[in-house]
């Protein structure tokens, strides 16, 4: 019998866990070198600034210092941005340019202003960068399953036996069901 409960293959920006009809939406908290700073600051900005569109929209809105590299390479792995770009190869490979990008353009705005220092420096709005996405071969499915298996425990988007349903089929004539006690007793 198939199990009636699924993973969201939508984006995972919320903190906990949360209950939708026969799913169950994971949160953030659930991932694997995720902190909690990161994560308050993530839902935050998603509630006062809406869902997130593109990597290069998530940056903008979040801003530079709240995910360290090692956060974003989790976020991305577990599958928290497949609403927005299902390659998560691609996304990958773009996160570090996208990060370039907006020191490129810090360091430019300082040269530009010398010898002037600012009151209120974490004020300054940097203004948005827009890195394509690079064209870059997505990974197996097995790797994308394999990732979701380490980082959030469990597989979401699918399981790596499912391409095997019809052969394991063959091969069994229990059904595990019998073996759960029913409540209609």
């Amino acid at each position: 019998r198939d199990v009636a409960v699924t993973g969201f293959r939508r984006v995972l920006f919320r903190s906990d866990f949360t209950a939708v009809g026969n799913a169950i939406r994971f949160g953030l908290n659930a991932i694997k070198d995720v902190g909690g700073d990161a994560i308050a600051k993530i839902v935050a900005v998603r509630k006062e600034k809406g869902d997130f569109t593109s990597l290069n929209d998530f940056y903008q809105k979040v801003g530079m210092g709240v995910c360290n590299a090692k956060t974003m390479k989790s976020l991305i792995e577990c599958g928290a941005f497949d609403s927005v770009e299902k390659n998560r190869a691609a996304l990958l490979e773009q996160y570090p340019l996208i990060v370039a990008a907006y020191k490129e353009r810090e360091k430019k705005s300082k040269k530009q202003m010398p010898g002037q220092t600012l009151l209120f420096p974490k004020m300054v709005k940097v203004t948005a960068v827009d890195v394509a996405l690079p064209n870059v071969a997505p990974f197996d499915r097995l790797q994308e399953l394999a990732s979701e298996k380490a980082l959030i425990g469990v597989y979401v988007s699918g399981h790596p036996l499912e391409n095997y349903r019809g052969v394991v089929g063959a091969f069994t004539n229990v059904d595990l069901s019998v073996f759960v006690p029913s409540n209609k007793e």
